[in-house]
């Protein structure tokens, strides 16, 4: 998710440059059509950065909420670690036999595959990471290819010549496929990104059955004073 701020900040430094450019050439405007020029375009790109500082707010967010969450796994999942060393250390101590011995290798393998869940989980989410990126990025190249196409839009609706216009056409082509290219790979990035939330919620749940019957086995344990 932090990768992911990065083209964003980026993108909102980019914004404010040009707003600075378009105020200066307000300022020095010598005419009210330069002006009214200058003022649109600020305007335009006051929205841009609106959008821009509304998806780095949200990323923000999910960052913030994603350590929130970090910090309180991390408590329970060592609350879960000293529990079990204090209960091996009990079971050691005592000579229960059979049944100590069947819930100590039974927690063993309980133990074992939570590991294996939460690495399962932690590939998921690193991969889910991955294609969110790319689907960041994939959107931001729509966005400047789509600006790059409108402005050839304007520039042809005030073409002076045959050779400008059919140059402009070309141009006006390419981005075309471009932008095919970049929205088909968006799509393929948005339905993976779909898959993998849906194995992420087979995962968390898979998970938790898990660490409830792991919790299970530690609470029998402790029985065995």
């Amino acid at each position: 998710i932090e990768e992911s701020l990065v083209p964003v900040l980026q993108s909102e430094q980019v914004l404010r440059s040009t707003l600075e450019s378009i105020e200066a050439r307000e300022r020095n405007a010598k005419t009210k059509e330069e002006k009214r020029k200058a003022e649109m375009e600020r305007w335009e790109v006051e929205q841009n950065r609106r959008i821009v500082e509304l998806e780095k707010l949200d990323i923000k967010e999910r960052i913030e909420n994603t350590l929130h969450a970090i910090r309180e796994k991390e408590i329970a999942h060592q609350s879960v670690v000293d529990k079990e060393g204090m209960l091996k250390t009990k079971i050691h101590e005592l000579e229960i036999e059979q049944k100590r011995i069947e819930l100590n290798a039974k927690l063993a393998e309980i133990t074992h595959k939570r590991g294996d869940a939460e690495l399962k989980l932690s590939e998921i989410i690193k991969e889910k990471n991955r294609i969110e990126t790319l689907l960041l990025e994939a959107q931001t190249k729509e966005k400047t290819i789509e600006g790059s196409e409108h402005d050839i839009e304007r520039r042809m609706s005030v073409v002076h010549s045959f050779k400008e216009e059919e140059t402009l056409a070309d141009s006006r082509v390419q981005l075309e496929k471009q932008r095919h290219e970049v929205e088909e790979s968006r799509w393929k990035a948005e339905d993976e990104a779909e898959a993998l939330g849906l194995s992420e919620e087979e995962a968390e749940k898979t998970l938790k059955e898990i660490k409830k019957l792991e919790a299970e086995v530690v609470a029998q344990l402790a029985n065995f004073k």
